[in-house]
């Protein structure tokens, strides 16, 4: 059980969402949240006074069809935990006859491009303006591979002469020194 698990007492209440939830009675139609998503698009709101926010799909699964393994606030690092899907693959979806629990143990990990090196807790995938800054960071070290000064590289790429130093330094993407420029700065 994971150390910040709370109770389920302090989650949100199933009619203090209602307002929040279209409910299409029709068969088979979706009932559509309107509040908060998280990043991903999932409903999500803030529960225990505000100091986490739960995953609606999980509290509507544990309010209305049973218990889940892992709770209300899974370890996701634990392969034995249950993850609650939607079958209609809406996101805002919190319909019961659409949530399907899967245990964790049946989904394949997605296949993340992570950045090499550091220590498992703290892999986490590339955003798209981490492999701008990743891209622009191999050019500066290119620049600066070929003779520019930190000032000219750091204005070609578009940076402050600040970063441009941290990154030619090896406090910022320290690996990209080891894989591909070598002895280049460290002789």
């Amino acid at each position: 059980m994971s150390p910040h698990n709370h109770d389920i007492s302090s989650a949100p209440s199933l009619s203090s969402l209602l307002p929040f939830i279209t409910m299409n009675l029709s068969h088979g139609a979706c009932w559509e949240w309107k509040g908060a998503v998280s990043s991903a698009g999932l409903p999500h709101r803030s529960a225990h006074r505000h100091t986490t926010s739960v995953s609606l799909r999980r509290l509507q699964w544990m309010l209305l069809i049973g218990p889940l393994c892992g709770g209300l606030h899974p370890d996701l690092t634990d392969r034995s935990c249950e993850l609650v899907g939607c079958t209609c693959f809406n996101p805002r979806c919190l319909r019961p006859s659409h949530l399907k629990a899967t245990p964790a143990t049946d989904c394949k990990p997605e296949p993340r491009e992570t950045y090499p090196g550091i220590g498992p807790r703290k892999i986490r995938p590339l955003s798209p303006l981490s492999i701008l800054r990743r891209t622009r960071a191999e050019t500066l070290l290119r620049l600066k591979r070929d003779g520019l000064t930190n000032k000219a590289a750091a204005e070609t790429v578009g940076m402050s002469v600040k970063n441009a130093e941290k990154i030619i330094g090896g406090k910022v993407f320290p690996f990209l020194q080891k894989e591909k420029f070598g002895s280049l700065f460290h002789t």
